[in-house]
């Protein structure tokens, strides 16, 4: 009987104490468990330098940028760390927008399908019309790092994600572009 009591006595400890952790990580971002979710960018070397922009992170904030005097990039495989994205998020201008949590945590849910997306070989179409990137991070809280994934890139080469998600992203990216 003292087995059985002992047993029960553990298992609801363990069940206690893995809610309070949970209810905790949530408690901090809500539902979303990363800090930056969206990146537009524009970056353009032709004619002098242009380099603007917006993130939006996990609260619904859209930190907006123009000629940031310090920007960290992806590397070549797509990655930045979680300390280089703060320093990102520290260089931006403003709070230009905001979104509303129920729409932002919707848009969130379409990145991991999104992610999964064929992507369409680059092609070139412009000169001197630099690059408009529209994309999306994944955090892997292991190594403490974001994957960006490409939604669209247009200007001097195209980038299509072919996904539906991608798709929706774009539109919804376009939208709050323009509301800026």
């Amino acid at each position: 009987m003292k087995l059985i009591n002992n047993i029960i006595l553990g298992v609801l400890t363990f069940g206690l104490l893995y809610s309070c952790e949970r209810e905790e990580t949530n408690r901090s971002n809500g539902p979303i468990y990363q800090k930056v979710l969206f990146q537009y960018e524009y970056i353009n070397y032709a004619w002098g330098k242009q380099h603007e922009g917006l993130l939006i992170d996990s609260s619904g904030d859209v930190h907006c940028y123009n000629l940031p005097q310090t920007w960290n990039f992806c590397d070549g495989y797509g990655s930045i760390t979680a300390s280089a994205m703060d320093e990102n998020l520290a260089a931006t201008d403003s709070i230009c927008f905001r979104i509303d949590k129920a729409e932002l945590v919707t848009m969130f849910d379409l990145i991991h399908n999104a992610s999964k997306g064929p992507l369409t070989q680059p092609e070139h179409r412009m000169s001197d019309a630099g690059a408009r990137i529209y994309s999306a991070y994944q955090y892997d809280p292991i190594h403490r790092a974001y994957k960006m994934f490409i939604i669209k890139q247009i200007g001097d080469f195209y980038i299509d994600n072919r996904s539906p998600e991608a798709e929706l992203l774009y539109q919804w990216l376009q939208t709050i572009n323009s509301e800026i």
